[in-house]
């Protein structure tokens, strides 16, 4: 494996993919420019900020970093953090956004052309579905000195297919957002993806629509009605949604008690927990535990 693309000693530049795979329970770093870059954890918290605001990850969460944007990294835990970080060459995630959206023919006559960048929200994003997937994959070689440059670049690429998801949803995401000009529908959409970073920090703790409300510049009513129209659920019901999938994940790899998952995901009541999840399931969390094999629900 060429070692320079694992924890390189000079750090990421853009020159080539980098993966940060940290183990540790301190770490700061102020003001670093770097690369466009995933950021995730494997297992613990850590936070990030940059000038558009403040980002508590866990391992339920990923946070996309535009090239060049300064942030700045802190990890203070009495525990462990694992973080597996993804910095990308300069260009490829512009190149794939210009593969997608161009034409064969143009594609054709011109293969290495340039375009703008394809620029992100910076907000948090739920680790699910592929880009979940891709990165346990790339962990797991990482973690067992299995990674080739080849499998590297390969699972690099195949990452910034999955974020290009995000670009696309983003483009519809704004257009739902109630606002004739464009600038006032950008900011509102803005402040609902600060507010859905919120929800995504908070998942462990009961949900105050105030204070998310708060964060975002934006009053109860016009929050939840924009969050609403926009994602499609209210933010309550957001925050449930994402809370199960924590305790279902919880349950499936770790043997803690279920009234740890319970309070872990957010929820202060075993017994409502208890409910919900054979509603929303199929299934009691123990049966679920008992049953799992891999796919995100059971039978009943």
């Amino acid at each position: 494996m060429e070692k320079s693309r694992i924890n390189p000693g000079d750090g990421p530049r853009g020159d080539r993919n980098v993966i940060l795979a940290g183990n540790g329970r301190r770490h700061y770093v102020r003001d670093y420019p770097g690369p466009f870059s995933i950021k995730s954890i494997v297992r613990g918290k850590a936070s990030w900020s940059t000038q558009e605001g403040h980002f508590d990850l866990d391992a339920d969460s990923i946070l996309l970093l535009n090239n060049r944007q300064p942030y700045t990294i802190l990890i203070d835990s009495p525990w462990p953090v694992f973080t597996l970080c993804l910095f990308f060459r300069d260009g490829l995630v512009d190149d794939a956004w210009r593969c997608e959206t161009s034409g064969a023919a143009r594609l054709l006559d011109d293969p290495w052309g340039t375009t703008a960048p394809a620029g992100f929200f910076e907000r948090i994003h739920p680790k699910e579905g592929r880009i979940a997937s891709i990165l346990a994959s790339m962990h797991r070689e990482v973690a067992s000195n299995r990674a080739t440059a080849e499998s590297l670049d390969d699972g690099f690429l195949r990452a910034a297919r999955e974020v290009l998801t995000f670009r696309s949803e983003l483009t519809h995401a704004v257009s739902r957002v109630p606002a004739v000009r464009a600038s006032t529908r950008a900011e509102l959409f803005r402040r609902l993806t600060r507010a859905r970073s919120l929800i995504e920090a908070s998942l462990g703790e009961p949900l105050d629509l105030e204070t998310i409300a708060q964060g975002a510049c934006l009053s109860q009513y016009h929050l939840h009605r924009l969050f609403t129209q926009v994602f499609g659920e209210t933010p309550h019901r957001y925050a449930v949604r994402r809370r199960m999938d924590r305790a279902r994940r919880l349950l499936a790899q770790s043997d803690q008690p279920v009234t740890e998952v319970c309070l872990e995901s957010g929820f202060q009541s075993l017994g409502s927990f208890s409910s919900l999840f054979r509603r929303e399931n199929g299934c009691s969390p123990q049966q679920f535990r008992s049953k799992h094999l891999g796919d995100p629900k059971c039978a009943s």
